[in-house]
């Protein structure tokens, strides 16, 4: 478990595509070290090493070119979606207010499909720095959701997600990590049904296979890390933010990093080999041949 807030591979300042063309170049110049002093062995060994390097370049991740959806969780919500304000509302407003950030990573799969994807939030703003309220995907909703099959959720009275349990027949929108339903901030499916369940942003629905999510935060900074072959196969993650601010902080900045791991090592005697040449590409290719892009930076309006 990563204690730190920290991708699982630091690149130093190399880029995705560098550390790539670095660690094939180290291999193939080392190819008389291939097959074992057999020439045969050593050119199907080069041969099936130019494959996968060729192969890694087929996928990418990439963050969306639009603004991340953003909307305050304020009195106008409340009214525009027909619900009534939380009892604790005013309590919890009187100093504070409260934005949904929500943003997508797109993973193009390529040849060696992803099975980890790690993000990085961070907000701030001159002294008045804003905080993590509360954050989705977590942990235990990954859990509720490979157990039962699928996990319906919303956003509780105190603006922390939570289960929301009995909203059987109910029209859900799509599942998370392919979240729909936000378009415009109208999120209640149902505002009579999500009241009485203390629900005031959704619910939603989310089904998953057999993902393990880790999602930390702490002040200012949010991490996840998801492992879910299968599903990122299928739908892009989408991560979402409660996030707290003092009423006089008038826009935010977001800093987003992203880093997807594939499940396409090479063979382990390569590896080793590597390690003693490169110990650098070699944990590289141990941790998947992760990819990364440039920080995904945003300004948020927050009046």
């Amino acid at each position: 478990m990563n204690e730190k807030f920290e991708f699982d591979f630091d690149f130093g300042g190399a880029n995705s595509a560098e550390m790539l063309d670095q660690t094939k170049k180290e291999l193939l110049d080392h190819k008389n070290l291939l097959g074992g002093g057999d020439k045969q062995a050593a050119d199907e060994e080069i041969s099936k090493t130019e494959e996968f390097f060729a192969a890694l370049k087929s996928g990418k991740i990439q963050f969306p070119q639009a603004q991340p959806t953003v909307f305050p969780i304020d009195i106008h919500y409340f009214k525009q979606n027909k619900l009534q304000a939380p009892k604790d509302y005013a309590v919890l407003s009187e100093q504070f207010k409260f934005y949904w950030i929500e943003v997508p990573v797109f993973l193009v799969q390529g040849e060696k499909p992803f099975y980890k994807v790690q993000m990085f939030m961070e907000f701030g703003e001159g002294e008045q720095i804003p905080k993590v309220h509360s954050a989705f995907p977590e942990s235990k909703f990954a859990h509720i959701a490979t157990v039962k099959g699928k996990l319906d959720f919303g956003l509780g009275e105190d603006f922390a997600f939570k289960e929301a349990a009995s909203i059987e027949n109910v029209a859900l929108p799509p599942s998370i990590p392919i979240v729909k339903a936000s378009v415009g901030g109208k999120l209640a499916v149902d505002a009579k049904l999500a009241s009485n369940l203390g629900i005031v942003a959704g619910p939603f629905s989310y089904t998953i296979k057999r993902a393990q999510v880790e999602c930390r935060f702490a002040g200012e900074l949010v991490l996840w890390t998801i492992m879910d072959k299968d599903s990122l196969q299928e739908d892009n993650p989408i991560f979402i933010v409660i996030l707290k601010m003092a009423k006089e902080v008038s826009h935010v900045r977001l800093k987003a990093r992203a880093q997807a791991h594939r499940a396409a090592p090479l063979p382990q005697f390569i590896v080793r080999l590597l390690a003693k040449i490169s110990p650098k590409c070699a944990e590289w290719l141990k941790k998947g041949s992760p990819i990364t892009l440039s920080p995904y930076m945003s300004t948020i309006n927050t009046p």
